[in-house]
């Protein structure tokens, strides 16, 4: 009934097998412990992640109702400024007519320029360097890419 050691002091065997019934059941109860404790952490962690998400979205929702209002406030502000303009040219002589058309002109170029420099823009959102190294093809010239 002695129980046998090998070379690193280890318990190799025991001639009862009372301990071993309870170190398995030590073992059991540790593996549970430890899905629990790991079932619990992932919970949490995910309960904060969502608690987070919220949290950035009402965030986002305050930004996008601010840029609203930035946006109409920009445009009155532009339309008083056009508005004061063509005041100022029929102050100067100009017919209503005329500085009504002047002013329409110069909105419809300035809304053309930028339509243009969003068009100018659209292939930095194409990923080009993902779809280059999909397609195998050579990077993209340094020069190249500053120069736009």
């Amino acid at each position: 009934m002695g129980v046998v050691l090998d070379t690193d002091s280890t318990v190799v065997g025991s001639a009862s097998t009372g301990r071993t019934v309870d170190s398995l059941e030590n073992l059991q109860q540790r593996a549970s412990a430890l899905w629990t404790n790991a079932k619990g952490l992932v919970h949490d962690h995910t309960q904060l992640a969502l608690l987070e998400v919220q949290r950035a979205s009402l965030g986002l929702v305050k930004i996008i109702a601010a840029a609203v209002v930035i946006s109409v406030l920009a445009v009155t502000a532009w339309m008083a400024l056009v508005t004061a303009g063509v005041v100022w040219a029929v102050g100067a002589g100009a017919s209503w007519g005329v500085a009504i058309v002047v002013a329409a002109v110069i909105n419809i170029a300035a809304a053309a320029a930028l339509a243009f420099w969003i068009k100018a823009q659209v292939p930095e959102l194409l990923f080009a360097a993902t779809l280059r190294q999909l397609r195998g093809e050579p990077p993209e010239n340094e020069e190249q890419g500053h120069a736009q």
